[in-house]
């Protein structure tokens, strides 16, 4: 019943119900200060003849010259137009209430991947990294042969977009070639070593080449590791910044996974590795190299989630098990690490996402959505169907084919599935999800139906409505792919608001190939735009993952912000469906957002909220909060002690005070930090 109903939908799209927008081309960069008069009238920029935007060197291709845009934001067009390119469009409807179309910046769209090579089938990667301090997102990317003639050599390209335009330029010095001895970079992500909100890039390379720049500043995490070392076999390709021992600085999990010449699933290689940092840089943490964390299995994404709402960040390692769903092999299976109560001795028990063999899979990426009226699950990508996992329940209960999201195959194909983006894309307050499905080497030259990116919108009651090129994915040939002969593969998905215009932007990565960009389409309803929100956690540090949004009056909390994807570095900053509601913080505390029906970028601070006094024989503890039970623990020892009110916010214990770190515990929620 659930297969016609999609079969339904899809035929309602292809009568026509839907505008296709036309084919977009490259906009050159545009200078903030032209203003609405200037619009149109030719510019000494660029060749005297051009043929399209990308040869001026500012403004836009008309007629053949180089002239000033027209617009450089949606607000300069009438209401029932948008900004696009320079130009001003009509606005359309859309049947579901979302529309995406492709764009084309042209530094992007030109960085070209090969194929094959190293690493097996896990393609190229990339992050999402504001390195110059802007207030916008670079895109930094890697390839998989950089050495391979026609292809790209890794490169970090500096965001130059305006509204409604795309820009992306190469950062001068950072796209070189690379040398034939060099380590292969793999993936990124944006760093915080400060706490203070700035960004470092981290690139993991082959030969376990760990690299963390800090303005002039390199930290080579890799030599912390002895040359002999069986765990520099390493192929980097996963990665976490978390506070994984609560001293309030974001430390470093790496994910390791298989490739060509690893040998047995039970090598040292494959160990994922856990640093911490210090007030010089990092160290190893040895207390982490011991069961569970110690991992053996190919981790291609690493999440952090408080599953269990204990206020103690809890572990996501996504395995590929180079297995379809259910079928068991030496290779360990994905699973959450739970983290202990700090009274315990353990660091953390782990739970598999399935009992028995249904626990073994390729699994691939891994996002949070909220389904309608049954709480919080685990949306994980695999080999055939998909999997939509409850946590809460024990043992973990699988919705995917319940709630027609399972997906398994297209036609007479099975999809891998790899990259997973939740937002509430059609913006009616329901979680939705995007999945990027793509075949493996061998299967990359086959068929286009074994390739299938898929948006599911929910509806109330967990419905989902399963869609495609029917709002604007594109279709999978040989357009996009590293040659005539394969077909496009994609893999991980990026999703921010990357020219500032309010409208969503999604970056595929793939196999091989270049990647494909799509930009949200404002549409002729009215909405106001979406708002990019910049947290600056203050107690528990945070960054990319661990804070959750409230949309205007919900309640329910959503962290769609939670890394977990194959060689990608995700954003560190939330969007706003609505730009007004809650932000929930790591350590509990709640901040209000109100970004005032504009597209932000809206900074929002936790304060100093919570604050620890003590002495010898006493200790005080005040909060902003309205709190029915404060608690204490101090550190090494078992016994919570248990605070009593003195005044507003304020509690406090009398007695012999341990001169010892201390966290605290509030209302049974833990705040994850060891305070001295």
């Amino acid at each position: 019943m659930l297969r016609s109903r999609f079969l339904l939908h899809c035929l309602f799209l292809i009568l026509g119900a839907c505008t296709v927008p036309s084919p977009s081309v490259d906009a050159g960069a545009v200078d903030a200060s032209i203003t609405a008069q200037d619009a149109g009238k030719p510019i000494d920029s660029g060749p005297e003849i051009c043929r399209r935007d990308g040869e001026c060197i500012e403004g836009i291709c008309e007629d053949r010259v180089c002239v000033e845009p027209f617009c450089r934001s949606h607000g300069e067009c009438e209401e029932d137009e948008r900004c696009f390119q320079g130009r001003c469009v009509d606005r359309v409807s859309a049947v579901w209430g979302f529309r995406l179309e492709r764009r084309y910046p042209e530094a992007i769209a030109s960085h070209r991947s090969e194929a094959m090579g190293m690493s097996m089938g896990y393609g190229f990667g990339g992050a999402l990294v504001d390195h110059d301090g802007d207030g916008d997102l670079d895109l930094y990317l890697t390839s998989r042969v950089p050495d391979a003639e026609g292809f790209s050599p890794p490169c970090l390209y500096t965001n130059q977009s305006v509204a409604g335009s795309l820009d992306f330029r190469p950062t001068p010095g950072e796209c070189e070639p690379l040398g034939p001895e060099a380590d292969i970079p793999l993936s990124a992500m944006a760093f915080d070593l400060g706490g203070d909100g700035s960004h470092e890039l981290l690139v993991l390379a082959t030969g376990l080449s760990l690299t963390l720049r800090d303005g002039d500043r390199v930290h080579r995490l890799h030599d912390l590791l002895e040359a002999d070392d069986p765990r520099r076999a390493c192929t980097p390709g996963a990665a976490l910044a978390t506070d994984l021992n609560f001293d309030g600085l974001l430390d470093l999990a790496v994910g390791c996974q298989a490739n060509r010449g690893m040998g047995s699933p039970t090598s040292p290689a494959l160990q994922n590795l856990f640093f911490r940092q210090t007030e010089s840089g990092f160290a190893l943490m040895p207390e982490f190299a011991a069961e569970p964390m110690v991992d053996g299995g190919s981790t291609l994404g690493l999440a952090q989630r408080d599953l269990n709402d204990d206020g103690l960040p809890d572990l996501l390692v996504i395995n590929d098990t180079g297995t379809p769903h259910g079928s068991r092999n030496q290779n360990l299976p994905g699973y959450v690490l739970y983290r202990c109560d700090p009274r315990d001795e353990c660091l953390y028990t782990r739970t598999f996402f399935a009992t028995g063999d249904d626990a073994w899979g390729s699994l691939m990426g891994v996002g949070s959505l909220q389904l309608d009226g049954l709480g919080e699950h685990l949306v994980i990508t695999d080999q055939g169907s998909k999997r939509l996992i409850d946590m809460s329940q024990s043992p973990p209960v699988d919705r995917a084919d319940e709630y027609g999201i399972a997906l398994p195959q297209s036609g007479a194909h099975i999809l891998y599935s790899w990259g997973v983006v939740v937002d509430d894309f059609d913006r009616d307050g329901l979680d939705d999800v995007l999945i990027s499905q793509g075949a493996v080497p061998e299967g990359a030259a086959g068929s286009p139906l074994a390739h299938y990116d898929a948006l599911m919108l929910q509806r109330p009651g967990a419905e989902f409505v399963v869609l495609s090129e029917e709002i604007g994915l594109s279709a999978h040939d040989s357009l996009d792919a590293a040659n005539e002969e394969d077909v496009y593969a994609p893999r991980a998905v990026m999703k921010a608001d990357l020219d500032g215009d309010g409208y969503l932007d999604l970056v595929e990565l793939a196999l091989g190939g270049v990647p494909r960009v799509y930009a949200e389409v404002p549409l002729a309803d009215g909405r106001p735009p979406r708002c990019t929100i910049i947290p600056k956690a203050r107690i528990v540090p945070a960054f990319g993952a661990g804070i959750g949004l409230a949309e205007q009056d919900q309640e329910v909390f959503h962290y769609r912000e939670i890394q977990g994807q194959l060689r990608a570095g995700m954003s560190p900053w939330l969007i706003s469906a609505s730009g007004r509601g809650r932000l929930r913080f790591p350590s509990g505390f709640i901040a209000p957002f109100d970004c005032a029906g504009g597209q932000g970028p809206v900074v929002v601070q936790e304060p100093d909220w919570l604050r620890i006094d003590r002495s010898a024989d006493r200790i005080t503890v005040t909060t902003q909060g309205e709190n029915d039970l404060v608690e204490v623990l101090f550190q090494g020892r078992d016994d919570l002690r248990v605070l009593q009110p003195t005044g507003p916010g304020e509690w406090q214990s009398s007695g012999e005070i341990p001169a010892l770190p201390v966290m605290v515990r509030l209302d049974g929620r833990w705040v994850p930090r060891w305070f001295d």
